[in-house]
């Protein structure tokens, strides 16, 4: 309800013409984004991990090492006590099934 809110906040007349939007602008390197692109991105990320919770746990738990922790497909292996071949398979399962998730199908392994 809090993100609906401050979302019609920023699509306000008021929120628009009020604020100069060329001041809102951060540099990074060559490129610039505005404040609202980040947010886009930002409940993009959100919405992606809202999809990662709704897998199974053995595919939920790859995806968050390999992904969100930055561990290795060896690591992960040495981490569940599983084989390096079971990790890959799992991740492309899951790949898959967030694939079909993002593109409407609802399907959980």
């Amino acid at each position: 309800m809090t993100v609906n809110h401050c979302k019609d906040h920023v699509r306000s007349w008021s929120f628009r013409n009020l604020i100069p939007f060329d001041s809102m602008k951060i540099e990074k390197g060559d490129e610039s984004y505005s404040v609202s692109e980040e947010f886009l991105k930002e409940e993009e990320k959100l919405f992606l991990f809202q999809k990662v919770l709704k897998l199974s746990m053995k595919l939920r738990e790859v995806i968050i090492f390999y992904y969100y922790e930055e561990l290795s497909v060896e690591e992960i292996a040495d981490l569940l006590s599983v084989n390096v071949n079971t990790v890959k398979t799992r991740l492309h399962r899951a790949r898959n099934c967030l694939k079909r998730m993002l593109k409407g199908g609802e399907g959980i392994e």
